[in-house]
């Protein structure tokens, strides 16, 4: 039997820190697709809050709560819905001054 200059020993050793090496590249591939999904999902959850604020800022939620009360009073009025006459509350709500219209 002649001998090599690469012993078997060495090859199963080429090996090993073969199998190493993938093992840390896909260690290291796994983290980044995690830090990856992680800033997207932080990037979706601010573009959210951004929309929700700017619905907010848009969105005359004064108008309709007055518009409500004021179909409200309207149906009372009618009779179409059978209810006490306005409480003060109810009254500064329609009027405008509970909520600063």
């Amino acid at each position: 039997m002649s001998h090599t200059n690469h012993p078997m020993g060495l090859d199963a050793e080429e090996a090993a820190t073969s199998m190493l090496a993938r093992q840390a590249a896909d260690r290291q591939r796994v983290a980044q697709d995690a830090a990856r999904a992680k800033k997207e999902a932080d990037e979706a959850e601010a573009a959210s809050a951004a929309r929700i604020d700017a619905i907010r800022e848009k969105f005359p939620f004064s108008a309709v709560i007055k518009a409500i009360a004021e179909s409200l009073l309207s149906a009372r009025h009618n009779r179409v819905i059978d209810v006490p006459s306005l409480t003060d509350d109810e009254s500064k709500l329609v009027c405008g001054t509970e909520i600063g219209l």
